[in-house]
């Protein structure tokens, strides 16, 4: 199945008027409610098909590292790799 590791939750700054992007790790129940959500939001980025045949394309070209989903996924893993030092300013 299709699991991201990490997410950034963005924190705003009030004095500074500014924003920082925080990594956390997800737990398993996370892993996959994210998953199955990055899954069904970029099948819904296209509105050509009938949403069924739209999932099942998505799913078996995630399946083979070829997807929207799998690009978003490691979109989302090199921006948390970015900001890792904020990672220790975490209190959530």
């Amino acid at each position: 199945m299709f699991h991201l590791f990490f997410q950034l939750k963005t924190v705003k700054n009030k004095s500074k008027k500014s924003s920082i992007d925080i990594p956390y790790l997800l737990t398993e129940e996370l892993r996959l409610f994210h998953g199955i959500k990055n899954l069904v939001s970029c099948s819904n980025s296209i509105k050509k098909m009938p949403f069924y045949r739209r999932l099942q394309s998505e799913i078996e070209k995630s399946s083979n590292l070829k997807g929207q989903s799998v690009k978003n996924k490691k979109k989302i893993h090199e921006d948390a790799f970015i900001h890792r030092k904020y990672a220790r300013y975490r209190w959530f």
